[in-house]
């Protein structure tokens, strides 16, 4: 089971390295993002796709100008999130399977590049134009 200090400070420090990856400019303007949650049973879903709505608003500098969520329950929950710009998120979050591990995987579009992490480290891929 992970705890709440370090699932905050975990997240703390994606958000933060992935923040620092858009302010430094190596992927252009974050255009969309898919961010995928592995929570642990006892976590209800809409509290961590609530985290990566936050998150991601944060990284395109605004909030949200519309989020549907459609019904889920408290272990799944989804949320398709766009902005003003154009830019969109998708959200998903539910349980880990037995014997895996609590994680977040998110990728990162951006106008020039893209950014991947998978649990454990961040890559980045350039695209070809």
């Amino acid at each position: 089971m992970t705890s709440e200090p370090a699932r905050n400070s975990a997240l703390h420090a994606l958000t933060a390295q992935v923040q620092s990856i858009i302010d430094g400019g190596r992927i252009g303007a974050p255009v969309f993002v898919r961010w995928t949650a592995r929570i642990p049973p006892e976590r209800h879903a809409d509290d961590a796709v609530g985290e990566a709505v936050a998150a991601v608003a944060q990284w395109f500098a605004d909030q949200p100008q519309q989020v549907h969520q459609p019904g889920g329950s408290p272990r799944h929950a989804s949320v398709h999130a766009r902005w003003a710009n154009g830019a969109a998120a998708l959200i998903a979050a539910g349980p880990c399977l037995p014997g895996s591990r609590p994680g977040i995987d998110v990728a990162v579009f951006g106008a020039t590049g893209a950014i991947y992490h998978d649990g454990q480290a961040i890559r980045r891929l350039d695209l070809q134009v």
